[in-house]
């Protein structure tokens, strides 16, 4: 960001500084710097612009620097840059598609400042726009063909690094829950069978530790994946929980980690994955913030807001929000340096251990979410992140009992039932056999597909694994679909019903149960589709 105070008048500003000295400031820079002036409607454009395939040439209209946003994106940047403008805020920024002059679509990251006048008003935007196309910026005159060469291969390698830990963390979990899927059937069963009170305390023991596995295995999944999920109604103050567990084993043992959270907490609607990368953020800068100890404290509320919040860029209207504050007890932050914080890649820490992301990631994921920002810091009074996320409404209760237990005792219909691991396989015989079923187990789709010729027109439900040798379970519904149309089918896996939708296409089943699954969910879910 060129050192401009962003709160001078104009007149006292960039132009007392001599325009001929900022444009040899830009012309050295391998960012595209460009100079708008909102009253004249005058944009001019340093010479890196070239790399776009536009002349350096100066513009005039109403948003000459916005002509060139992507079409599907230009009503958001539009938005941002109106929101800062119309504010009190001095800072803006964002990333998207930018449109060459060749038809070529570059992916650019923006920032600029707002140089206002005496009242406040937004007279001038100076900015800097980066390519970040490739994960890089685009090369300079005074750049090492050499030394970008080599940033170009370890970028790569850490993509391949991260790829490879990705597929691994992928293949432990869908092991990871293989075996963990007969554990969770089994002791239920057996605790419904136990009469003697210290045998049933020993299986409840048992069911407590076997059910924290598969959280730990998706909160692996979560990180090594790193991609964005879908939108949901999410609980803060489990997200929060979550966090809790990841920072007590990680986190230096000089540091208290403490929670204050409202129990009657509204609902909000997000992606569970970026908020949680967003608190973790928030609590990262908390954590290097008391090299020497100190006490992190998460807490939540419902509150109303009638006074506006504008920090980072971040303004919304008034009303009811779930606010979420982590505050630490460390170095705290002067004013000068709370208003650069927000920059991209700037940071205080030393080469090598901060690349100054944190922050700005943050404040670009709460502005998808019409998420507010409030700071409180001081220097040696710590700090208060404070993030405040639209409140929804409570959520009605559902019936946990999607088929009433009565109802679950089957009428000897006979099931197939194909997995490759020999445990699961086993533990759902002897199950399903208890409630009345016949069980035919094949351990792969080509042995499935055996098994349902041979006993043609007798099978009235398949319950079968999507990742098995030989034969795969979508390639196997697929033939069982051409062989019997009206054959009901249950998939089972350890990716999700999204993440396997890809791979399943036209051999949708008609129920999804994501492993490891209950022996309560395995015989409702049968006894719904059998009817």
């Amino acid at each position: 960001m060129l050192p401009v105070n962003p709160i001078l008048p104009a007149e006292d500003g960039l132009r007392d500084v001599g325009e001929e000295r900022f444009q040899l400031i830009a012309r050295a820079s391998n960012e595209v710097i460009w100079d708008w002036d909102i009253q004249t409607g005058l944009c001019w454009q340093s010479p890196s612009i070239r790399a776009f395939g536009y002349s350096e040439a100066t513009q005039r209209g109403e948003r000459p620097w916005l002509d060139h946003v992507h079409p599907d994106h230009f009503q958001r940047v539009l938005e941002g840059v109106e929101e800062v403008l119309g504010g009190q805020g001095c800072y803006w920024s964002d990333e998207y598609p930018f449109l060459c002059h060749n038809g070529v679509i570059a992916n650019v990251f923006n920032r600029a400042c707002v140089v206002r006048d005496s009242e406040r008003r937004g007279i001038r935007m100076i900015g800097a726009m980066m390519d970040m196309t490739g994960c890089r910026p685009g090369r300079g005159m005074f750049d090492d063909h050499g030394a970008d060469q080599k940033s170009l291969e370890a970028h790569f390698l850490r993509a391949q690094r991260v790829e490879s830990i990705s597929t691994l963390v992928n293949r432990i979990a869908h092991d990871l829950n293989n075996v963990l899927s007969p554990i969770l059937m089994g002791v239920p069963f057996l605790k419904e069978q136990a009469t003697d009170p210290f045998c049933r305390r020993i299986l409840a023991e048992m069911e407590s530790s076997a059910a924290r596995a598969p959280e730990i295995v998706k909160q692996f999944l979560t990180l090594a994946r790193g991609a964005a999920g879908e939108r949901a109604m999410l609980q803060p103050n489990q997200l929060i929980q979550e966090l809790v567990k990841i920072l007590g084993e990680t986190f230096p043992k000089s540091i208290r980690i403490q929670t204050c959270c409202d129990p009657a907490l509204c609902d909000i609607e997000g992606d569970a994955m970026e908020l949680h990368q967003v608190l973790l953020n928030l609590c990262a800068n908390a954590r290097d913030a008391m090299p020497d100890g100190g006490a992190l404290t998460l807490s939540s509320h419902n509150v109303t807001l009638t006074d506006p919040v504008s920090c980072g860029g971040l303004s919304g209207p008034s009303g009811q929000y779930v606010q979420v504050q982590v505050a630490d007890t460390g170095v705290g932050m002067t004013e000068e340096l709370q208003e650069k914080i927000f920059q991209p890649y700037f940071t205080t820490k030393d080469p090598g251990t901060g690349a100054g992301v944190g922050l700005s990631t943050t404040v670009r994921i709460l502005r998808s979410h019409c998420a507010l920002l409030g700071l409180e810091s001081g220097p040696g009074s710590g700090t208060t992140f404070s993030v405040y996320f639209p409140a929804r409404p409570p959520r009605p209760n559902a019936d946990a009992a999607e088929v009433p237990p009565a109802s679950r005792t089957g009428k000897h219909q006979l099931v197939l039932l194909v997995d490759d691991e020999a445990a699961i396989r086993e533990m759902c015989k002897l199950i399903l056999e208890c409630y009345h079923y016949r069980v035919l187990t094949a351990e792969n789709g080509a042995e499935a597909l055996s098994l349902m010729e041979r006993h043609k027109g007798q099978v009235s439900a398949v319950i079968i694994d999507m990742m098995m040798p030989v034969m795969d379970g979508p390639a196997a519904i697929r033939a069982m679909r051409w062989s019997a149309p009206q054959l009901k089918i249950i998939a089972t896996s350890g990716l999700s019903q999204k993440e396997q939708s890809a791979t399943l296409g036209d051999a949708a089943p008609d129920i999804f149960l994501q492993k490891p699954y209950s022996a309560d969910q395995l015989v409702a879910a049968l006894a719904s589709l059998l009817g």
